[in-house]
């Protein structure tokens, strides 16, 4: 979700949120890009090593 009308929110937690603003049209396009997403997490992302 770095591209389009996206901000960052810094938050605790691994959800994403998106709130729809605009025009019918802009809500129903940025609707089916989030469908599309992708398959369902099945392991966790390596953590990067601590910096010394």
């Amino acid at each position: 979700m770095q591209d389009g009308p996206f901000r960052p929110v810094q938050h605790g937690g691994n959800h994403v949120y998106a709130f729809t603003l605009g025009s019918h049209a802009t809500r129903a396009a940025l609707a089916a890009t989030l469908r599309r997403g992708g398959a369902y997490p099945t392991h966790t992302d390596a953590m990067p090593a601590p910096a010394t």
